[in-house]
């Protein structure tokens, strides 16, 4: 009797454990999922319609990822 009580404990903390892995290693994932992401652009010089290209894929970029 005392046998079958330490296994069903024994059991019981790896189901704990092994839960309590699953949430630590899910956790990561669920917060990257959530952060915003930012994309910067910087023009030093005169906007050229090359310059203007650049910029307009950028935006359709960003307006892509939401």
């Amino acid at each position: 009797m005392p046998r079958r009580r330490l296994l069903s404990s024994f059991r019981r903390i790896a189901r704990i454990l092994l839960v309590s892995l699953g949430c630590l290693l899910a956790a990561p994932a669920v917060s990257m999922a959530q952060s915003p992401t930012v994309l910067v652009m910087r023009i030093d010089d005169t906007i050229t319609p090359v310059v203007a290209d650049h910029v307009e894929d950028g935006l359709r970029t960003a307006g892509g990822l939401r």
